[in-house]
């Protein structure tokens, strides 16, 4: 289970040639990676330990006491999949590649309980593993612009005296696919 996350720089691409080149330099490629993977990780182990802002089901009294037994929370009796969203493992997805217009940014497992935990499937109820809403897509898009600026400022983009602002819709756009 993985989320795709597209970087798309066609409206700034008006605003300059070295704009562009800043956006797409593999530099910021990988700080926008490094940048994005911490905070889907916190995103992934805040809700792990919130059990889903408490909208997971609960354990059926028989395996809570089984699992209470280990003091496992939901989800937490092995930790697998919680690692390989929360730090890198094998089962760990973090990959980013260039493309024509941006960049593209895989997040997410291949640990096999990870689609039947987040979709439910059979007795197994559906608890969300991992989920990107708004909050976290405007998180991210901060944090992109964020390292554009900071790239911006080192190749003396700015004039030094202004300190450039820019509005969360104003920012690369960030699309956010499930697959």
């Amino acid at each position: 289970m993985m989320y795709k996350i597209t970087s798309n720089i066609d409206e700034w691409v008006a605003k300059g040639r070295q704009v562009k080149q800043v956006i797409n330099s593999s530099r910021t490629r990988q700080a926008v990676t490094r940048r994005w993977t911490k905070l889907l990780q916190r995103f992934t182990a805040d809700n792990f330990q919130s059990e889903g802002s408490g909208s997971w089901p609960q354990l059926s009294t028989r395996y809570s006491a089984f699992k209470g037994s280990r003091g496992a929370g939901i989800l937490r009796l092995r930790d697998d999949l919680y690692r390989s969203l929360t730090s890198r493992t094998g089962n760990s997805v973090i990959t980013s590649k260039k493309t024509s217009f941006g960049f593209d940014f895989a997040f997410g497992t291949t640990d096999k309980k990870a689609a039947s935990h987040h979709f439910g499937s059979g007795k197994l109820p559906k608890r969300k593993v991992f989920d990107i809403g708004n909050d976290e897509r405007n998180k991210m898009q901060e944090a992109y612009g964020d390292v554009v600026i900071q790239k911006m400022l080192n190749i003396g983009f700015f004039d030094g005296v202004t300190t450039p602002r820019f509005t969360v819709t104003s920012l690369p756009k960030v699309n956010v696919q499930r697959f």
